[in-house]
């Protein structure tokens, strides 16, 4: 889920070309996250980090987008 109440007012520098396309929305938000729920048992009996783990591998490409 995105959250597009933050956003640019213009494009930012060098992406002025993509104003009319459909990632203009995308370009424009000031930020991007990832979430994935824990459930309570998940942080009880010690597999949050094996949780945390199996959602950050599919979160790489965002993250290694976002480092640029």
């Amino acid at each position: 889920m995105l959250d597009k109440t933050q956003t640019l007012v213009r494009m930012p520098n060098g992406f002025e070309r993509q104003v009319d396309t459909p990632l203009a929305v995308y370009i424009r938000l000031k930020g991007f996250y990832a979430e994935r729920g824990i459930a309570p048992s998940g942080w009880l009996d010690g597999s949050v980090m094996d949780i945390v783990a199996e959602h950050a591998w599919p979160s790489a490409p965002l993250l290694a987008f976002l480092d640029g």
